[in-house]
């Protein structure tokens, strides 16, 4: 019973799998993208504060 639930799910995958491919690759754009984010986000603070 448990087995050919799980083949049938792999022939229907539910819409949200389908957007999980896209949180993993941005996670990963994140990820790479985190230390100029950080950056950025301190440039910005700075010229706010004294500019």
């Amino acid at each position: 019973m448990v087995e050919t639930y799980f083949r049938t799910d792999d022939l229907h995958p539910s819409p949200t799998d389908r957007f999980q491919g896209f949180f993993w690759k941005a996670a990963r754009i994140g990820e790479r993208l985190s230390p100029w984010v950080a950056a950025g986000s301190f440039a910005m603070g700075v010229s706010i504060l004294f500019f």
